[in-house]
């Protein structure tokens, strides 16, 4: 049994009427307006506007609608055909199917539909039907020609023929039909009279959801863009129902019309992305978190395009309903609200109160940006139990080894609990090979320690925080990680802390090693290829028992003409030691040999590491280390160097004690 489904045509098209040469500024009836406070007009309130086609679902959504009742859906010509022979008997027969149908249509404007035992009857008793006809045929054979899709372009010369319907036409000798005709012709009545078999190419879900929609005009208000939307929020909902998906994250993109405006360049894309800490699948509140962050986000040019896209999707677990009736209705989940205004007052401006524990009342609560309290990557739940805790609220330029060292002392405390199997330090990126080196030396445990973070903002358009995140919990939750050191994992690399290295200032692969990774992410769990090279944690002499503060250490770095002035500043400062970031082979200019040697005799330490960042210097090679007193920093990065050196020089200031730490580490 067929049954054909036909909407009318804008819904099918997205095509609507608008005045010729009307700019979308000025053609007010023929957009939708927002209200007064900023709200959109409803569909229902829309209805009969020329816009209002393009608040329906696609037909490719339409299909997947229709996937529901049969796995054996397609579009022909302008009907949406279902086979549902196999599965009548699941819905408790054929006019249980079609209230079903009718009840659950995601467009009001349906349809018309009809039903016959081939899928070309069941469209030609539509085509009648929508003619103003019954819609229904004792026989196929009496059905109008017109209304076979194969035949119309032949009308003329079959009507000549004497040629007015179906049976007509099977009449007709098949191979002079066949040669006067072509044989898509005779196979169109094979399928029809059901000689043959229904072959369509079937409709399927697609696995990630992207669509675009081409505007009939320009846009350039926030509201008439939200409007436009609306057909593409349609279409997700269908997905995600027929995929048994929420989604947590969407991208909305524009694309303008004008390249140029008042001299300037502007880029051929707009776009936001709103997120939601549960998934939803339900597009209501994507709409007015998208109101409100295009209410507060400048048009650059008129939009002629959209494109929307599902970036994070989760398993969707439908409502439990209650047996006994609510007293009252409930409002609003906390976290709809929370995103809701969030997302009108702007990212920091909704504040709620964390408790912490503190004898003192007045600091028994800390106030934090409401929508960090919610969960950015749910699917963490099912990695591991996650415990957050907020050490510092700075940008990582600030790092400070006093915070460093403090950073490293609540690492201890934590990694010292029974219940604590592994630790997750989210940190920026600009000092974070610092302090995962310094953890590196510093922890005397041998559970999973990872470095995470991001090298996008969570404002911005694919950020890379929460993907990070997942991967870098996944490696502290796996047991493959313990015994390695302190990790840090950044966009599906794990790199060993005491080589890792900052090597690019905007790209996501950001962090890099001239050893290579010690493995990478799989699947959200990891795989080591590589073992640490030199001793760390549990194996390293270092410890913070005993140990105060650093030592004052700092880095010059090497140019052409450099002259002594930064290294006496240094010493006159009280550093302890210098880091001389020398040329690629560590060389040491003339001119700076006299102020070297003296800073060496008071007993500041001087240390040769290459400021590329990279290879071996060997000792006594392109300068006399031993007869001068100097250290080497082997493979070292000077920010490292400082480190170790600093690390050095809180046990002991013998310089052959301090060599072999750069020798051993």
């Amino acid at each position: 049994m067929w049954i054909a489904l036909q909407w009318p045509l804008e819904v099918l098209t997205g095509e609507a009427a608008v005045v010729v040469g009307a700019h979308v500024g000025g053609a007010a009836s023929a957009l939708p307006q927002a209200e007064e406070g900023g709200r959109m007009a409803t569909p229902e309130a829309e209805a009969g506007q020329p816009w209002a086609g393009l608040a329906a679902p696609s037909p490719e959504a339409l299909a997947w609608w229709a996937l529901q009742f049969t796995p054996h859906v397609a579009w022909v010509d302008e009907a949406l055909l279902l086979e549902v022979s196999g599965t009548l008997r699941l819905w408790g027969g054929r006019r249980a199917l079609l209230q079903q149908i009718f009840e659950s249509n995601p467009h009001t404007d349906l349809a018309r539909q009809a039903q016959a035992a081939t899928s070309l009857v069941a469209l030609a008793c539509l085509r009648l039907r929508v003619e103003g006809g019954a819609g229904r045929v004792a026989r196929a054979s009496d059905l109008p020609l017109h209304t076979l899709s194969a035949a119309r372009p032949h009308l003329p010369v079959l009507a000549r023929l004497g040629c007015r319907s179906w049976g007509d036409l099977a009449a007709l000798p098949r191979a002079g039909l066949a040669r006067r005709f072509g044989p898509e012709l005779v196979q169109a009545l094979d399928v029809a009279f059901g000689r043959a078999p229904d072959v369509y190419p079937w409709a399927t879900l697609p696995e990630r959801f992207a669509e675009r929609l081409e505007l009939p005009t320009r846009v350039d208000t926030a509201p008439a863009l939200l409007w436009s939307a609306s057909r593409l929020l349609a279409s997700l909902q269908l997905w995600l129902r027929a995929r048994q998906l929420g989604v947590l994250a969407v991208e909305l993109r524009w694309r303008l019309d004008v390249r140029r405006l008042d001299g300037q360049e502007l880029p051929p894309e707009q776009a936001l992305v709103v997120g939601t800490a549960e998934p939803v699948q339900h597009t209501d509140h994507l709409r007015r978190l998208l109101a409100e962050r295009l209410a507060r986000t400048p048009m650059l040019a008129p939009a002629v395009g959209l494109a929307l896209s599902a970036l994070r999707t989760a398993p969707w677990q439908a409502a439990s309903h209650s047996l006994l009736p609510q007293d009252r209705r409930g409002g609003d989940p906390l976290h709809v609200f929370i995103e809701r205004v969030s997302a009108r007052l702007g990212p920091g401006q909704l504040l709620a109160a964390e408790p912490q524990a503190d004898h003192r009342p007045e600091r028994r609560q800390r106030w934090r940006p409401a929508e960090a309290l919610l969960a950015a990557v749910p699917e963490l739940a099912a990695v591991a139990d996650v415990r957050p805790e907020q050490l510092f609220a700075i940008d990582s330029k600030n790092m400070t080894d006093a915070r460093m060292l403090q950073l490293a002392r609540r690492a201890a405390e934590l990694l010292a609990q029974d219940d604590v199997d592994g630790l997750v330090v989210t940190h920026g990126t600009d000092t974070m090979e610092e302090s995962a080196y310094l953890l590196h030396l510093l922890l005397k445990s041998g559970k999973p320690v990872v470095f995470t973070g991001a090298m996008r903002p969570g404002t911005a358009i694919s950020a890379d925080g929460p993907a990070n995140l997942y991967q870098a919990v996944g490696v502290a939750a796996s047991p493959a990680a313990a015994g390695q050191g302190v990790l840090v994992v950044m966009n599906g690399s794990i790199w060993s802390a005491r080589d890792v290295a900052k090597q690019d200032a905007a790209a996501l692969q950001t962090f890099g090693s001239v050893y290579g990774p010690l493995g990478w992410v799989v699947e959200g769990r990891p795989r080591f290829y590589r073992a640490v090279s030199r001793p760390h944690t549990l194996q390293s002499g270092f410890s913070l028992e005993g140990l105060g503060e650093l030592p004052p250490v700092g880095i010059v770095c090497t140019y052409a003409g450099i002259g002594p002035a930064a290294y006496e500043a240094l010493a006159a400062a009280g550093a302890r030691g210098i880091v001389h970031a020398a040329f690629g082979g560590g060389t040491v200019p003339d001119e700076l040999l006299p102020t070297l040697r003296r800073l060496r005799a008071q007993g500041v330490h001087i240390v040769r590491a290459s400021r590329t960042g990279a290879g071996p210097l060997l000792r006594d090679a392109n300068a006399d280390d031993t007869a001068e007193g100097w250290l080497v920093a082997d493979d070292q990065s000077p920010l490292k160097a400082r480190l170790l050196l600093a690390l050095g020089l809180a046990r002991t200031a013998d310089a052959a004690a301090l060599q072999a730490m750069f020798d051993g580490y």
